[in-house]
């Protein structure tokens, strides 16, 4: 339509000119487009980009990486040329055995990899190289602007996309990568075998860091059609990347104490499965109280490098842990200038293993938390706290604050008995370290001024385990 328009619009006394015209034009158009025609190929039309491995030069046309601080997350855009065959030296000479060509996307360096062996977030999907001859690897098509030619089993030089990435045509000459990553997907990227993480956690006072880099290769086989298990790799990108959350474990309220604080202080289990609760308590001072919601994080690093423990084993990311109290989000006491609330999480299907790691909790959890101000009844106090937040904005952002905790907790006996022995325990408080005159019941203290002294009698049962090497941890 668009043409035949042209064509009635640019009518001319000379006919055979027009046509001239009209040819030249259709032409340059189509190239410019990167159409090919009728009877020829992306590859006839000479569209379809082939290296040469003695002078090998790709640009990266068009490359965006960007952070979503809502949704802790990281997006990967990126234009790339679609690859042909290789060649050692050029096209002419006498070793111009053509060599297939891939691209691999990864959060690891391809340093002693088998090929086929792709890792957990790689643009490809180790399933489609199994029971797969080496030479098909590389097969691509050459017309990849059909529907069904790009990101198929049939050309493995550009496969089905993984979980976390799409692959279109832009055109004959360019194909587009986009990837998309949570915190949480980008802490469990490792290797083929699960056994080398790539992403790591970095904290500090702080900042919570997740921190890793984003690799683009482009890789052919050592020989044709042989697998030597070596590879030629030209690596295109090396892109660092670090997402960070604000820690506000530094920040002190008008008492001069800590304003926010998180520690565990339970890891139990009901019965014989391998599910586990762990109960977090926070305590907030200024007349705030914390909230959690579909946008907060739950970050678990281990303390032992063999733990395999990580944050997807704890049920219900990101919104886990909820609060325990019925009403949701409540302080468990009554006392307006600190809010202390319990949070639990689940984590289910962890084994033990006797003699080995056993059960091993112990490392570094953070949570995010929004905080806001509670009603206290008193105007003036909750005009404090709004004034408070106003004043300091990035405790109040979306992203809110990060607290973190350490815990060293392992059960190498693996035995359940350990979960239901009854421990009773009484606890009294006193005014000084003599520990003889116990406080009355309803004694209150100066938060960041008293020293709180505490005794705690416990009865250790006589017929199940022997107890040593106890001691309280503050």
């Amino acid at each position: 339509f668009f043409l035949r328009s042209f064509e009635a619009n640019h009518m001319t006394p000379s006919l055979s000119n027009s046509r001239v015209v009209l040819v030249i034009f259709i032409y340059t158009f189509l190239l410019l487009l990167n159409v090919v025609s009728i009877n020829e190929t992306c590859e006839t039309g000479g569209y379809i980009t082939h290296l040469y491995w003695n002078d090998i030069d790709i640009p990266l046309t068009n490359y965006k990486m960007e952070y979503d601080l809502d949704s802790l997350s990281v997006t990967f855009d990126l234009d790339l040329p679609y690859l042909g065959s290789s060649y050692l030296t050029d096209i002419n000479s006498t070793m111009n055995d053509s060599l297939g060509t891939t691209y691999i996307l990864d959060f690891g360096s391809l340093l002693n990899v088998n090929i086929e062996q792709a890792g957990k977030c790689q643009n490809r999907m180790a399933s489609d190289f199994e029971s797969t001859a080496f030479k098909e690897f590389w097969g691509y098509s050459e017309t990849p602007n059909i529907n069904g030619h790009l990101g198929s089993k049939e050309y493995l030089a550009y496969p089905p996309p993984s979980l976390y990435w799409d692959l279109t045509t832009i055109n004959c000459s360019y194909i587009n990568y986009y990837g998309e990553f949570s915190w949480f997907d980008l802490m469990g990227c490792s290797d083929y075998d699960d056994m080398i993480r790539y992403n790591q956690i970095i904290i500090n006072n702080d900042w919570i860091n997740l921190t890793g880099t984003f690799y683009v290769n482009v890789v052919s086989p050592f020989w044709p059609d042989s697998d030597y298990g070596y590879y030629r790799v030209y690596q295109i990108l090396s892109q660092p990347f670090v997402i960070a959350v604000s820690s506000v474990v530094h920040v002190l309220g008008s008492t001069g104490i800590n304003l926010m604080t998180l520690t565990v202080i339970a890891v139990y289990k009901e019965d014989a499965d391998n599910d586990f609760t762990l109960v977090l308590l926070t305590e907030t001072a200024d007349y705030l109280k914390l909230t959690r919601d579909s946008s907060s994080a739950l970050i678990y690093a281990p303390s032992n490098a063999g733990n395999t423990l990580a944050s997807s084993d704890f049920d219900g990311n990101p919104v886990n842990p909820e609060n325990t109290l019925a009403n949701g989000n409540e302080c468990l006491s009554n006392k307006n200038f600190i809010c202390s609330q319990l949070w639990e999480i689940d984590a289910t299907n962890i084994g033990c293993t006797n003699g080995g790691l056993g059960t091993d909790f112990s490392g570094n959890y953070a949570l995010t938390f929004t905080p806001v101000c509670r009603s206290t009844g008193d105007t003036a106090l909750d005009s404090y706290c709004a004034n408070w937040l106003t004043a300091h904005p990035t405790l109040a952002a979306t992203n809110g604050v990060a607290l973190n905790t350490d815990l060293v907790w392992t059960d190498d006996i693996c035995d359940p008995i350990i979960f239901t022995v009854q421990f009773v325990a009484a606890m009294a408080f006193y005014d000084d370290g003599t520990f003889s005159s116990p406080v009355a019941d309803d004694h209150l203290y100066q938060v960041g001024e008293d020293t709180i002294y505490v005794q705690i009698d416990t009865t250790f049962p006589d017929d199940t385990l022997d107890v040593f090497n106890v001691e309280i941890v503050e």
